[in-house]
């Protein structure tokens, strides 16, 4: 039985690829029901017949309605195909083939799918009960963790996504959360009085992986930040009075005497997301740089006596708030 279940599946992969009429009649016949049961039992399945099932359904994804279907069910299986080990025949490299549809991704972020990543991204990493910090074990799950992020930055390469991202207030708790938990994460410990008993290696994994949620994952909601009309809209003030709640939520004192870490990955969020330029040409003020103080920048200009809701956004960042950014 296994053999002629092989050789049916190489048959389907084949003549799938080939014939659009074939094709078109296992889209329209393929209930979501059994859809849904080959997806959970692909992990059963040899390697062989677990790529041959892979490009079986890549030869369907033609089909947009079919592409529609089979994200819908991929996400509700997602923290299951994610964790897979069989990386050349996994479900889960499909993902760039239906994250990066600019409607497919509207449809699985209005869903809650970017709190599903990212909590599917922080089961990875637990609490060190001594430090009270993420200490990242070297072996533990970073292929996951990687695949996890580019996921969501597949999701963030479309405009809509952050825009929506950038309004929903549950979205963006998601996005401070996780950012919440590297905060301090690989904490050093200093030794005074002993020798250090052996060395830390963990920066192997905790550097690349504050690099990449900040400098690659989250770098396309960054620039949707930076947009002109974007920065004047009242939905980027509820966003960063949100953060700077957040970072008021944090210990007062980044490092202490016996303890320090180099993570900061809250505090990088912030900087990253704030165009200073269009700030400082914007705001009003004795504060503010005057308008030929400034280099020229792209796009049209921007009269510096008018009147914009940026004008909120500096009286978000009370003494209070600065002291705590500069202590951090």
């Amino acid at each position: 039985r296994r053999v002629a279940f092989s050789k049916i599946i190489e048959w389907l992969q084949s003549i799938s690829g080939v014939c659009f009429g074939f094709r078109y009649q296992i889209c329209c016949t393929l209930t979501d029901e059994r859809l849904q049961r080959w997806i959970h039992k692909h992990d059963t399945l040899t390697s062989h017949e677990q790529r041959m099932m892979h490009n079986f359904y890549l030869a369907l994804m033609i089909s947009p309605n079919f592409k529609r279907r089979f994200c819908k069910i991929f996400a509700h299986n997602y923290r299951k195909l994610v964790e897979s080990n069989a990386l050349d025949s996994s479900l889960h490299g499909l993902s760039v083939q239906m994250f990066t549809v600019a409607e497919l991704a509207i449809m699985l972020v209005h869903d809650g799918f970017v709190k599903t990543v990212l909590t599917a991204l922080r089961s990875h990493y637990e609490i060190d009960k001594r430090t009270e910090t993420v200490q990242p074990e070297r072996t533990h799950g970073q292929g996951t963790a990687m695949r996890l992020m580019t996921d969501l930055q597949y999701l963030l390469n479309h405009r809509d996504v952050c825009a929506y991202a950038l309004e929903d207030y549950e979205t963006r708790q998601a996005f401070f959360d996780c950012l919440t938990l590297f905060n301090r994460m690989n904490l050093q410990d200093r030794y005074k009085d002993d020798h250090i008993p052996y060395e830390n290696l963990r920066y192997e994994v905790s550097f690349p992986l504050e690099v990449q949620l900040i400098n690659s994952t989250f770098q396309p909601f960054f620039e949707h930040c930076k947009r002109p009309e974007v920065v004047e809209n009242v939905s980027a003030l509820a966003f960063y009075s949100d953060l700077v709640d957040t970072l008021l939520k944090l210990p007062p004192l980044y490092n202490t005497s016996d303890k320090a870490s180099f993570h900061i990955p809250l505090l990088r969020f912030l900087a990253s997301s704030l165009d200073y330029h269009q700030v400082l040409r914007t705001l009003t003020g004795p504060l503010s740089t005057p308008h030929n103080a400034l280099p020229p920048s792209e796009g049209p200009p921007i009269p510096v006596t008018r009147e914009v809701k940026l004008d909120g956004l500096r009286c978000l960042f009370t003494p209070d708030v600065l002291t705590r950014i500069i202590r951090h």
